[in-house]
C-alpha cells in the first residue's frame, strides 16, 4: 500500500479502494424526513452521495 500526502494535506493511498458508507436517518425532531427534503431541486442525502461518487477512491 502506497500512502502519500494529497494536496489538501490529507494522507492518500493509491492503488486502492474503498467502500463508503454514508448514515442518514429516517426520523429528525427538528425537521422530519430531513434527508428526502429537497434542496435545489434534489433531495438532500442524493448531494452527498452524488460528490461521494465523484471520489476515484470510493467504489
Amino acid at each position: 500500500m502506497r500512502r502519500f500526502l494529497g494536496q489538501r494535506g490529507m494522507l492518500m493511498y493509491r492503488d486502492r479502494t474503498f467502500l463508503a458508507i454514508i448514515p442518514a436517518r429516517g426520523g429528525s425532531k427538528g425537521i422530519p424526513r430531513k434527508n428526502l427534503r429537497l434542496l435545489a431541486g434534489k433531495p438532500l442525502l442524493a448531494w452527498t452521495v452524488e460528490e461521494a461518487k465523484k471520489s476515484q477512491y470510493i467504489v
